[in-house]
């Protein structure tokens, strides 16, 4: 561990291991693969549901937002106008904007990578 920063907590509401579990907002699910050993997967759950995401990085993001819901009415609304644009698309612009996401490279990982390379 090289970088550690403490998370500060105001601002977002603090939920225990058991509430995600209860409401299901998370669920892995582990699959056999060929060589038996298990792979993790999202199982049905809200997180499961609403990941539409394109790339790894907006599923992190996501997976973020999630686990420390905000508390702030004005951020939750400028979200929700954020999803409401892009749902409705009347720019018709959602299908260009997933094409370029397709290629967007996970770049915290690739620096990730480097980093453990000694680069």
């Amino acid at each position: 561990l090289n970088n550690i920063r403490q998370l500060q907590a105001d601002g977002f509401l603090i939920l225990e291991q058991a509430t995600y579990t209860a409401l299901q907002i998370f669920q892995e699910d582990r699959h056999p693969s060929l060589m038996g050993l298990g792979t993790a997967k999202e199982g049905f759950s809200l997180f499961g549901l609403l990941n539409k995401c394109i790339t790894q990085m907006g599923r992190r993001l996501l997976k973020t937002w999630m686990q420390r819901p905000v508390l702030n009415l004005e951020m939750i609304e400028t979200r929700l106008d954020a999803v409401d644009y892009l749902v409705c698309d009347p720019s018709g612009m959602v299908p260009s904007l997933t094409d370029g996401l397709k290629e967007v490279r996970d770049v915290p990982k690739i620096i990730s990578r480097l980093r453990g390379a000694g680069c």
